[in-house]
C-alpha cells in the first residue's frame, strides 16, 4: 500500500467520522451527558464524591479484567444518540469517492510525468556538464601539450645555438692557433733560409765555378707530396735551400756597330746646387720695431742694418697658393672654426646689457629675439627641417635593421654601412686573423699603439690621421 492510498483512506475515516457525528447548528457547542458513578452506577456524581463509599469494592461490580485490582466500569450504552442521527443517502458520497479518486489518479499520473520530467532535464543537465567538463579537460591536456613542445622545441632549439656557438668557438680559436703556428713556421723557415743562403766567404779550395746540379718541378713536387708534416717539410725545404746557387752569370750581348757616325752629343754642364734651403717667408699683418738701448737709458729704434744669411733680393714669397686637401678630420676641424665664428659673430652683435644679463645670470621678464632665433626662424620657413626624420620613423629603421651589423664609413656618423653578421665575421677573419700580414703579439696595449704611432709617424701618414 503506498502513500497515496493511506492518505485516501485516512480522509474517509475522517468524512465517515464527520458524518456520524451531530450537526452543531447554530454554531452552539456540543452537549455531553451528566456524569455517572463508578460505585453505585447513578448519574450525577463522580465516584469520590459518592454518599455510598462502602459499596464502592463490592464484589458484585462487574469487570472486564481478569485483574480484580483493577477494575473497570462498563460503559452504558446510549442508544438514543445512534437512533437520533438522521439516515443519510450514501450512493452520492460514493460517487464523489469515485470522482475523487479518478482525480487522484489523474494527479498521480500527471505527477510521475513531471517527476520523470524533471528526472529527464536533470539527467540531461548533468550531461552537458559533463560533456563540457572533458571538453574543458581536452584543451587544458591539448594546452599543456602544446606548451611542452614549445618547451622542447626551445630547448632543442637553444642546444642547437649553444652547439654552433662553441664550434664557431672551437673554430675561431682553431683558426687563431694555426695562424700562430703558421706565422711561427714562416719565421722559423725564413730564419733557416737566411742562415743557408747567407753570403759566406769562399774558401781557397772551393775557388771557381762549381756545377750545379738541377732538380725537375715533377721530382720538386713529388718529394714535397709524398710527406705531409711540418717537420719533413721543413726538412726538404732547408735542403732544397742549401742547393739555390747561382748557376752562371748574365752574359751580355754584341756592342751594337752603327753604319754611320753620330755626332758628339753635347750636355750641359753639371751644376752643384747651391747650399741652403729657401724658406718661405711669412707675411704677418702687424709692423714690428726693433728696440736698442742708448746710452742714455732710453729705448729708441735702431737704424743699423743687421746681416741676414740671405739675401733680401732673392727672397721669393710663393705665388701658387697651397691646395689643402679636406680629409674627415680637416672637415671637423673646419665645421669648429665656423662655429667658432658663428658664436663670436653673434656676441658681437648682442648689446653691453645683454652680455651684462647673461654673465650674471639675471633672470629675463621677455623674450630676447636673437640672431640664432631668426635664423631657426627663417629655417623652418624654408623648409630646412623635413631633412630630420620623425621619432617613429628611426623606431622603424631601428626595427628593420635589428639583428644586423652598423657601422659607419671611415668614421663618418652621417654615413652607415648595414650589413649581415656572417659576412662581417667573414670579412674579419679574412682580413685580420687569417691575413698572411696579420700577426698576434702578447704585448701590451700602450706598446702596440706606441709601434702603430712610430709607424704612422715614419710612412708620413699622421697628415692623414
Amino acid at each position: 500500500m503506498d502513500r497515496g492510498e493511506r492518505e485516501r483512506e485516512r480522509r474517509d475515516g475522517e468524512r465517515d467520522r464527520r458524518d456520524r457525528e451531530p450537526a452543531n447548528e447554530g454554531g452552539e457547542r456540543r452537549s455531553y451527558r451528566p456524569p455517572t458513578c463508578f460505585s453505585c452506577q447513578e448519574v450525577g456524581h463522580y465516584a469520590n464524591q459518592c454518599p455510598n463509599q462502602g459499596r464502592r469494592y463490592s464484589s458484585a461490580r462487574p469487570s472486564s479484567s481478569t485483574d480484580s485490582r483493577h477494575t473497570r466500569s462498563l460503559r452504558r450504552h446510549d442508544s438514543g444518540r445512534w437512533d437520533s442521527a438522521p439516515q443519510r443517502d450514501h450512493s452520492e458520497v460514493r460517487s464523489t469517492i469515485a470522482k475523487l479518486g479518478k482525480r487522484v489518479a489523474v494527479l498521480e499520473e500527471f505527477y510521475v510525468a513531471e517527476r520523470e520530467k524533471k528526472e529527464w532535464k536533470l539527467k540531461r543537465k548533468m550531461e552537458k556538464e559533463e560533456a563540457r567538463r572533458r571538453a574543458e579537460e581536452e584543451a587544458a591536456r591539448a594546452e599543456e601539450e602544446r606548451a611542452k613542445a614549445e618547451k622542447k622545441a626551445l630547448r632543442r632549439k637553444q642546444k642547437k645555438l649553444a652547439e654552433d656557438t662553441k664550434r664557431a668557438e672551437m673554430q675561431k680559436d682553431l683558426q687563431v692557433q694555426l695562424a700562430i703556428h703558421v706565422g711561427d713556421l714562416e719565421e722559423r723557415l725564413v730564419q733557416r733560409l737566411n742562415q743557408v743562403v747567407s753570403v759566406v766567404p769562399p774558401s781557397n779550395q772551393d775557388r771557381g765555378k762549381k756545377k750545379v746540379t738541377y732538380v725537375s718541378d715533377v721530382e720538386e713536387y713529388s718529394s714535397s707530396t709524398g710527406d705531409g708534416s711540418d717537420t719533413s717539410v721543413t726538412q726538404e725545404l732547408s735542403a732544397l735551400a742549401e742547393r739555390l746557387v747561382i748557376s752562371e752569370k748574365r752574359k751580355r750581348g754584341p756592342k751594337p756597330v752603327f753604319e754611320e757616325s753620330s755626332p758628339p752629343m753635347d750636355q750641359p754642364a753639371k751644376r752643384t746646387p747651391k747650399c741652403g734651403i729657401l724658406k718661405p717667408v711669412k707675411i704677418t699683418g702687424r709692423r714690428t720695431r726693433s728696440k736698442s738701448k742708448k746710452v742714455g737709458g732710453g729705448l729708441t729704434p735702431t737704424s743699423t742694418k743687421q746681416k741676414v744669411a740671405t739675401p733680401l733680393s732673392k727672397r721669393r714669397t710663393p705665388t701658387r697658393k697651397r691646395t689643402w686637401t679636406l680629409t674627415p678630420q680637416s672637415e671637423v676641424t673646419l665645421e669648429r672654426l665656423q662655429y667658432r665664428e658663428n658664436v663670436l659673430r653673434e656676441l658681437k652683435d648682442l648689446e653691453s646689457w645683454m652680455l651684462l644679463t647673461c654673465s650674471e645670470s639675471v633672470a629675463r621678464k621677455t623674450s630676447i629675439t636673437t640672431r640664432r632665433s631668426k635664423r631657426s626662424l627663417i629655417s623652418l620657413i624654408l623648409g630646412r627641417s623635413e631633412r630630420f626624420r620623425r621619432m617613429q620613423d628611426v623606431l622603424g629603421i631601428k626595427q628593420r635593421f635589428d639583428g644586423l651589423v652598423l657601422t659607419g664609413v671611415d668614421r663618418n656618423p652621417g654615413e652607415t654601412v648595414v650589413m649581415c653578421p656572417l659576412m662581417y665575421y667573414n670579412a674579419m677573419m679574412d682580413t685580420f686573423v687569417l691575413n698572411p700580414g696579420y700577426r698576434i703579439v702578447d704585448c701590451a696595449e700602450s706598446v702596440v699603439l706606441r709601434e702603430v704611432r712610430e709607424d704612422v709617424k715614419r710612412v708620413g701618414l699622421k697628415a692623414f690621421s
